[in-house]
């Protein structure tokens, strides 16, 4: 099984690796892939962060426009003995399409609606999704793993009757909607609240001045779910300083068994280590 974390930082993401204050011994090796959103990272800005020996990391943040401050971004930072390639074509500013070659991982941010994207992309984000979306499952003999903040409501609406879904969040706007429509028509499911949850009905992600909702969310191949082994998610604590909640993934890996990872006596100091701990799925014997 490969244990993976999609967690939106809120920004700022140098300052918050090379924060040790509340790090945890060794809390990289319980991670296989770490997928980070709202990095604030400049382009080539992930080469110089610290990331610790026996991991590679791939990014695709927003390119520096006028004299402001830089948003968005996400990364991912992958165990060196899991094999991949970045689809760039289909990659893009918010957007990271990674090829397993048994499997897809697409790692997104998608702003919200209010967002004004047209100052450092001309496509709409949301027509980025789809379409790497509809270019990973249009192989049908590889699983496609889909994570990040969506910025999308959908209560306890699912996309495929067979996995009913339970929800604290009971809202559903526009952008839950279309989200419903794209696992609908390329074959994917919301694991949040579903069978595969820990938490049902599924936990609030987001914790905003306004109140809380689900809008971090976790889609997977339904051709997938029906395998022996099956995934299970589990949605961490907001930590303090942050407003969204670690999701924490524990899913079979579409491929051969992993040889045993070699010994590392690297570290990754950033805060999200205390919610490894605590995370069940993680801290399994």
């Amino acid at each position: 099984m490969l244990r993976l974390l999609s967690w939106n930082v809120g920004g700022h993401y140098a300052l918050k690796l090379a924060d040790s204050a509340e790090t945890g011994a060794a809390a990289l090796q319980m991670i296989d892939i770490a997928v980070i959103q709202e990095t604030f990272l400049l382009p080539g800005q992930e080469e110089s962060l610290p990331i610790p020996s026996g991991y590679r990391v791939y990014a695709k943040s927003r390119p520096q426009y006028s004299h402001r401050l830089p948003g968005g971004g996400v990364l991912a930072i992958v165990h060196s003995s899991l094999r991949c390639d970045v689809c760039e074509s289909v990659s893009a500013p918010d957007l990271l399409v990674l090829d397993f070659h048994t499997w897809f991982l697409i790692a997104a941010y998608v702003p919200p609606t209010t967002s004004r994207w047209m100052r450092w992309t001309d496509v709409d984000p949301v027509q980025r999704l789809q379409e790497a979306v509809a270019y990973c499952t249009s192989n049908p003999l590889k699983t496609l793993l889909c994570v990040g903040d969506f910025n999308s409501r959908t209560g306890n609406h699912t996309p495929h009757p067979r996995w009913q879904r339970a929800s604290t969040d009971r809202e559903v706007n526009a952008r839950g909607r279309w989200l419903l429509h794209l696992c609908q028509q390329q074959q994917l499911q919301i694991l949040n609240g579903t069978e595969f949850d820990t938490h049902r009905p599924a936990r609030h992600t987001s914790s905003q001045p306004q109140g809380v909702s689900v809008i971090d969310y976790i889609l997977y191949s339904i051709q997938s779910l029906h395998a022996f082994a099956k995934p299970q998610l589990a949605v961490g604590d907001v930590p303090d300083g942050y407003d969204h909640a670690p999701l924490f993934l524990s899913f079979p890996a579409p491929s051969d068994p992993l040889p045993p990872y070699p010994p590392t006596d690297n570290v990754l100091t950033c805060r999200f280590a205390r919610s490894l701990k605590q995370c069940p799925l993680l801290n399994r014997v």
